[in-house]
């Protein structure tokens, strides 16, 4: 899988506590591991951006896609909701058969 990595945000000055950063790590994790295991897409695309005191983050896939409503509920889509809440992020999924994935977290970064 080939992937594209967009950053958009200046990581210099950016200080973020020890339990949302993990919480960050931790949803990424999960979001690219699930495109590269069960997506059968051939790009994915990380993206990150600081935009007035809001990180997004959002990984998408070119893949199978999946419907949400049908889709078996397993640990992935669960774990990424407890670690969004965790930190008071917004957890966004939308995925259509055929046509690919995107996860998205947004979540307020105080300085």
């Amino acid at each position: 899988m080939q992937t594209r990595v967009n950053v958009t945000l200046n990581t210099d000055n950016l200080l973020i506590p020890a339990e949302p950063r993990r919480n960050i790590y931790l949803f990424c994790k999960e979001a690219i591991n699930n495109a590269v295991k069960y997506s059968n897409g051939t790009m994915l695309d990380l993206e990150l951006k600081l935009n007035n005191g809001l990180l997004e983050i959002s990984i998408a896939d070119n893949g199978n896609g999946f419907d949400i409503e049908k889709v078996k509920k397993g640990n992935g889509l669960g774990n990424m909701q407890k670690r969004a809440d965790e930190i008071g992020a917004k957890l966004n999924v939308q995925a259509k058969q055929s046509k690919g994935t995107v996860v998205s977290m947004q979540c307020k970064i105080t300085r």
